[in-house]
Order: structure tokens, then sequence, then C-alpha cells
């Protein structure tokens, strides 16, 4: 610094003389010389006058003119020479105090205005970055980095605050050193958005991906020359395949026992490839650390390992001889990225600081990526972006981000199941996706239209009727996992799109499916915990204490058991058979809780019930647990004996045929997880069923058009009977029992997921 201080203080020198004509002339106003402010401004370079006081940049009129002579006549080279020096802090230590000297500032003042000045230069960066990491994705810069932007706003309102420059900039009375910074501020911005930025650097995407893309050119002719098409890696820098030996995390944990810096005793070669996390270059050595699937491993290249590039091409793989090729070690350090895809060949290290490396001898790029990767550190902040481009949050997340762990964990889950049934002699089927009518469930269906049969159709509301028509078939235990799709709401727990399991077993009842259940999702939970590489004892530890949204849930022991109006009559005080009335319907439910006290009953509470009790007092029950009893169900519970009315395919309650079905559903946190009965098997009782669930959906459709409701949309669908599972239930379907679980809110639950989106690859968006 103080050498650069001196030749600037020699070309300061140089300068005062040349302009004797314009120094002449401020004497000749009445100014003082040029000298004397060149000799401060020398002086201050030195570091004689730290504080600048020599130049006082004061807001008199005189010297506020003698100042602008100055910059303007004699020493236009120190605009551009302070700017050179701004990264060394001179500049800025000239401008900065210059202005807080114009604003009577002290020295603890100018410190402060140095502080923020920087404060707003690095939190343009951030926003700049974001900017330019929106327009990759296809966003909205403005929207998708807003918070940045409200931060740089507020840091710059706060910088005005201590130089004054946005009060004189309202007036329109700006002067003095204040106004000089603040045009070269917008000079410079100016430059940047006319010209892409600074000299050196690259300040659009898309101009990144024109220079990476010429790098991929430069890639595919070096490959072209030297690169064997027989290779396993075809040619750079999009290559056919790669002969790996070896995972990241495997060779991690296989040499932990390697010192630093010693090498492995075999000297056996490895071939590792993934995507560049970090590249750092020393002279003739560079550090390369790549990712795949596993883990993380570094790869060490130097110029005397890597062939020349004579000799480009000639290299061999790990173990069959495959000629590879290799980069040369210049064209490596030239043309290789972040977020490149490459292979390396060699022998394992430890560095000296402890990290075992592939020292290679080999280096291929296998994928040249033509976008940078996103920030892992921050990640991707906007939740729409992170369900629109998947691909790109799990780049951004890493092997711990919550999407990684959802798609893994669904893996396991599923496989735990299918193994677990295996073992059970369950067989796994398929049924029809399209159906000619919704059936199965009570659910909104998508509708959609075959052409060649020119025909209506509904996608499937469920799986179960075609699993029961296998049942009367003869396969005695089938089970299916699959897509179903409802036509409704979409909230944190709800998508139109969702997986299901549907198990039914012959010769077996709803008591049955209540242990089938537990298994299926305590051994799903063992299998989500193992992922985390712990001991058995630790397994069944956490299966105890399992946390999801800060809810400490037990999936280790047995699941409670509660029936329905049980657990109504707990929190309302209130038991719907007891009061429900044909002539008084929802009036006398609505005054029994009301009357109780023990919960509030809002208006809107009041209709929903009155609208459920149109049909009958088991309706009515199925309502007050859903509006009391349901949210508060936060450890595995098992509610049994749901009302009959609601159960249109459930067998009646062998000691309460007339109100109560044998029928559960699984709640945990709050939510329904899984939902079986002991299967009607009465073909003439099913058709009853049938025709009051119509009857019952067209009353309360009526009585919600009555009070024009705004939930009458949500019943704006007909509801038929299914006339071929009533003929196959003719030909007579053993004692059964059935069992659907939402595979999606189970994963959610197992990896603590606070939106079904979270744990579904792509959600459907607007």
């Amino acid at each position: 610094m103080k050498a650069m201080a001196s030749r600037l203080t020699r070309e300061l020198q140089v300068k005062a003389r040349r302009a004797g004509g314009a120094t002449r002339t401020m004497r000749r106003r009445g100014h003082r010389s040029q000298g004397g402010a060149v000799a401060s401004i020398c002086a201050a370079a030195r570091g004689r006058e730290p504080h600048l006081g020599a130049l006082r940049w004061s807001s008199s009129a005189a010297t506020t003119r003698t100042t602008r002579a100055l910059w303007c006549s004699a020493c236009v080279a120190v605009r551009s020479r302070l700017g050179r020096l701004d990264a060394g802090g001179l500049g800025r230590r000239l401008v900065t105090r210059g202005a807080a000297t114009t604003s009577g500032g002290t020295g603890a003042d100018e410190a402060l205005v140095a502080e923020a000045r920087e404060e707003v230069s690095r939190q343009g960066l951030v926003v700049k970055e974001a900017k330019e990491r929106a327009k990759a994705l296809g966003e909205n810069p403005n929207s998708y980095a807003k918070d940045e932007i409200a931060k740089l706003l507020e840091l710059k309102a706060k910088l005005d605050a201590l130089t004054g420059e946005g009060k004189a900039a309202e007036e329109g009375k700006g002067g003095g050193s204040g106004k000089v910074v603040s045009k070269g501020k917008k000079q410079k911005k100016k430059k940047q958005e006319g010209d892409g930025g600074t000299p050196g650097s690259t300040s659009s995407l898309e101009e990144l991906r024109k220079v990476r893309i010429e790098k991929a050119a430069a890639l595919r002719e070096i490959a072209r020359d030297t690169q064997s098409p027989l290779s396993s890696s075809g040619f750079m820098p999009f290559a056919y395949g790669f002969s790996r030996t070896d995972y990241c995390k495997e060779l991690q944990e296989r040499h932990s026992e390697l010192g630093p810096g010693e090498e492995e005793e075999s000297s056996a070669r490895v071939a590792v490839c993934g995507r560049v996390t970090n590249k750092r270059v020393f002279g003739k050595l560079a550090f390369v650390t790549i990712e795949d699937v596993t883990g993380t491993i570094q790869l060490q290249v130097s110029k005397g390992n890597l062939p020349s590039k004579e000799e480009q091409g000639k290299g061999e793989a790990a173990s069959s001889g495959d000629p590879v090729g290799s980069l040369a070690f210049a064209d490596m350090k030239k043309l290789l990225d972040l977020g490149d895809i490459v292979g390396g060949c060699g022998t394992l290290r430890k560095t000296d600081k402890g990290e075992l490396s592939v020292n290679c001898s080999n280096f291929v790029v296998l994928t040249k990526a033509l976008v940078p990767l996103p920030d892992k550190y921050h990640g991707l902040k906007d939740q729409e972006m992170r369900y629109r481009r998947r691909e790109v949050d799990l780049l951004a997340s890493g092997h711990m981000g919550l999407a990684r762990r959802a798609l893994l964990a669904r893996a396991r889950v599923m496989r735990a199941m299918r193994e677990h049934l295996h073992d059970r002699s369950y067989t796994e089927v398929e049924t029809p996706v399209l159906h000619k009518q919704a059936g199965g469930a009570d659910a909104r269906p998508f509708m959609t239209h075959h052409n060649a049969l020119d025909k209506g159709l509904t996608l499937r509301i469920a799986t179960e009727l075609h699993l029961k028509r296998l049942v009367v078939g003869g396969l005695e235990r089938v089970y299916e996992i699959g897509k179903v799709f409802r036509n409704e709401g979409i909230s944190t727990r709800h998508n139109p799109e969702f997986t299901s399991i549907e198990v039914y077993q012959a010769y077996a009842d709803y008591h049955d499916m209540m242990s089938l259940t537990e298994e299926l999702i305590q051994e799903s939970a063992r299998q989500v915990l193992r992922m985390d590489d712990i001991s058995e004892e630790e397994v069944n530890q956490k299966l105890g204490s399992m946390e999801y949204q800060g809810q400490r849930l037990n999936l280790r022991d047995r699941f409670r058991r509660v029936s329905m109006t049980e657990s109504v009559l707990e929190k309302t005080g209130v038991d719907p058979f007891e009061v429900w009335s044909d002539s008084h319907g929802g009036e006398s439910v609505v005054q029994a809780l009301r009357d109780a006290g023990k919960v509030k009953v809002t208006d809107s509470d009041a209709v929903e019930i009155q609208a459920a009790c149109a049909s009958s007092a088991g309706h009515a029950l199925g309502s007050l647990f859903e509006l009391y009893v349901e949210e508060d169900l936060i450890q595995p519970t098992f509610v049994t004996d749901l009302p009959l009315a609601l159960s249109p395919l459930a067998k009646p309650h062998r000691i309460h045929p007339e109100k109560y079905a044998e029928r559960f559903e699984l709640f945990v946190c709050g939510r329904e997880l899984a939902n079986a009965f002991s299967e009607l098997t009465d073909p003439v009782d099913q058709r009853q069923r049938f025709e009051s669930q119509v009857a019952s959906h067209m009353a309360k459709r009526s009585a919600l058009k009555e009070m024009d409701s705004e939930d009458l949309e949500d019943l704006d669908y007909e509801i038929e009977i299914d006339e071929e599972f009533v003929s196959a239930l003719e030909y007579g379907m053993p004692p059964t029992a059935g069992m659907g679980l939402g595979v999606d809110r189970l994963i959610m639950l197992l990896v603590d997921a606070p939106s079904i989106r979270d744990v579904i690859g792509f959600p459907l968006l607007k």
C-alpha cells in the first residue's frame, strides 16, 4: 500500500506541474493554490494526515468550487487511481472521510458511514446473485429476491440517514463530495447494466451459459483428437458412461484408518465419478471435491500425474484396461467448472490435513454443466420454487435435505411394506385407473373421456371394489400400492393425487387389520430410522420417541383403541344417538352441545352440524368428531366402531348393529392415516347401503342449498351404484377384512415434513 501511495504522490505532482494555467486561473479568482490541495492529498496518501483535514471539504461555496476545480482541471487521474485502490480501502477512506467532513461528522461518524457503505455493497452483490439464480430457474427476479432487495433498501436508507444524501437528493441541494460519490455509484451501476459488469467477470447467467458452451466445445475438440470412441466414457463433454469401481462413502469408510500423509499400501487403482462441488487450484496442484449419491470425496490432481497434451487419451482405467483418456492439467484448470460431472482414476492417499483423496492419473469430464449450481448455503428459500423445480431443490439441499430424505424414505417404506406382506403370503396386483363410475369412497372424482369408446370415465377415487372382486375370484390375500385421484381441496395434508396401499384378507375381521396396520407402520418407521446408520438399540429407542413438528410420538408400543362415541362423549359431553330425533334434527344436537358447555359452538359449526344431522344421528356423530375430537388425537389412536351410516361397505357391529359398523380409522397428530373394516359380504344389504348413501348425499346437498352454503360446491357430483360389484358379491365373498393407508401421510410423519408436497416428487401447482 505504501508503494502505491508513493506512486500516486509522484503522479499528482506531475499533474500539478502540468496544470499551471489552471492554477494561475484559480489564484486570480482568489482561491487557494492547487499546490496546497495536491500537497494535502499527497500527505494523506502517505498517511501524514489520516483524517484529510487539510482538504477542508466544507460546505462553503468557495471551498466547494476549489474542490471541483481541483478534480476537474488538475487531478482527473486521481479519481480513477483511487478507484483502482478501492479494494485496498484507500479510495473509500478518501471519499467517505471527505463526505463525513462535509457534514461536520466526527471520526466515529466517518467509521459508521464507511461501514454502512460496505454493507450496502455486500448486500448489492447478494441481490445480484439472487436475481441471476432466478433467471436460471425461469422465475421473476424481483419476486425471487424480494427479501434480499428489502434488506438492501433498508441498508441504503440507513446510509442516507448517516450521510444526508437522501435528504439532499429530495431537496435538490446535493453537492460536494457526497454528490460526487453518488454520481460515481450511478455511473458504475449504469455500466454494469450496459456492458454486463466489470471487466473479467460475467454479470448474467446468460453470458455465463455462453462461456460454458464455449468450454464444452473446447472439450469436444480435445476429445475428438485424443479420446478413443471405444472408451467406456465415450467422448467428453457428454459421455456415454464410466466404469466406476467404488462409491465415495464406501471409500471413506474402508480407508478411515489411514493417517495423514499415508498412501493405501496395495496401490490399487480406483475409479470414482460425481458432480464437482468445490475446486481449488494451487499452481501445479488442484483439489476437486465430487459428490455422488452416497457422499463426497476429494480428487487430487497434479500436473505431474496427468498426461501431457501429447499423451492425452493414453490413460488406463482402474481395472479393465479401458482407455478412458484424460484431460491435461492446463485444460482441466481452464475448462472445469462447479457443477460439472467428472470421473477420476488413481490411487488413494490422505493429505497432510487428513483428507482422503484419489491421487488421479486420469481425469475426464463426463457432463458439462451449462448453468451454475444453486447456492447450497442459502438453498432455495422460495417454497413454491422447491416444489416446482424439484431437481434444483435436490441439488441445493444436498444429502441432508428434506427432499432427498423424503424420496429415499418413500422407497424404503414401500419396500418394507411389500416385504412384510410378501412374507405373509399376500399377492400384489394392479387394478384399473379408469372407472365407469366413482366407487369405493365418497369423494369428488376427476372426469375424463375415452375417445375410442366415446364414453365418459372417471379417475379412480379408491382401489377397493376391484380388489374385493379379486377376493371373490379366489385370491384370498391381495394388496395394491398405487395412485388415487380425488378432485378436492389442496392443503398441507391433502393432495388431489396421492399414493395409497389397500390390503384385503379373507377369513379375517377388522381386529386382524388393526394388528397388521400397526405392524406395517412400525416396520416402516424402523426402516426410515436405519437410514441414519444407527444401532438396533438406538432404532428401538427412537421409535418410542419420534418427533413430528415438535410433538413426541410413541410408535413402538401398542396403539391406543377408543370408540368414536366414547371420544365424542368425553370431549363434548354429548352422544348424538341420545339427543338426535327426526323432528328436531340438528337443532337438538346443537342445543345439547351448548347446554353441556364443554366446547364452544360457533355459527359455522352449527351450520355444519345441522347439515349433517339432516341425514341421521350417525352423520351427526361423524360431524362432531371432525369438529371437536380429531385434531386432539396426537398419539397413534385407533378410533373404532364408526357410525353405520358413514360406512356403506362395512359389516354392522356384532353388538350394536343398528348404530355402528365394524370399522376403525387410525389417527396420528390429528390426521387420519388409515381406514379399515370388516367387509360387507351380503349383496342385498350392500345394495340397500348404496341406495341409502345416494339418498344421504342428495339430502345433504339439498340442506346446503337451502342454507345457501359455500360448501355446496364440494358436493356437486353424483354418486351411482356399482352394479358390477354388487353382482360379484352375489357369487359369494368369504368373510374378509380390508384396510387402506395413505402412504404420503405416513412419509410425512416419518421424515418430519410439514406439508404433503414435501414428500411428493413433483406436486401439481398452479
